[in-house]
């Protein structure tokens, strides 16, 4: 008995009680959009709104969104083409979380508008497995959806988020 409830404890603990490996975790809250009335509690939130949100709010110190995308960038770099999990970013997104690169810069607020060059930041998983850890990565363009995008930061092992999953961040343009 004694070794089963600490077994699930040690999992409990690990899983659920961890602490987020962000600066300042416990600052950190999370934000949806409502639709009460179509039972939609996490419904979608536009840009334009996101940034009302932002221009508006005076009780958080700074906000930053993030996008999903279902089938992801595809990466074709001479190496086997593949799908990586996407998670288009919002400026301040990394400052916000309070985590920075483990290789380079996140991306610039100059990098979120319309016609600027094309940067992503990579996963360390992606990083360690795809590019063998290289450390010259950072400066290199990758082609994305058939464009060049150039590689600007190498996020640190810990950073899972939004998805365990999530391979590439790119800034959202505006």
């Amino acid at each position: 008995g004694v070794g089963a409830t600490t077994a699930i404890f040690s999992v409990v603990r690990g899983v659920l009680m961890r602490e987020l490996p962000f600066g300042h975790p416990d600052r950190l809250v999370r934000v949806w959009a409502a639709n009460p009335s179509r039972d939609d509690l996490r419904a979608p939130l536009s840009v334009a709104d996101f940034e009302d949100w932002r221009r508006l709010a005076t009780a958080f110190d700074g906000m930053a969104a993030y996008s999903l995308v279902p089938t992801g960038l595809a990466l074709a770099d001479g190496g086997e083409p593949i799908r990586l999990r996407t998670a288009f970013i919002t400026a301040d997104f990394f400052s916000t979380l309070g985590i920075a690169p483990r290789l380079g810069r996140t991306p610039l607020a100059s990098e979120h508008v319309d016609g600027s060059d094309r940067v992503v930041v990579l996963s360390h998983r992606l990083w360690a497995t795809r590019y063998a850890s290289a450390p010259g990565i950072v400066g290199q363009t990758l082609r994305l959806n058939d464009e060049p995008y150039t590689v600007v930061g190498v996020m640190p092992p810990e950073m899972r988020f939004p998805e365990r999953e999530t391979e590439v961040w790119v800034p959202r343009t505006v």
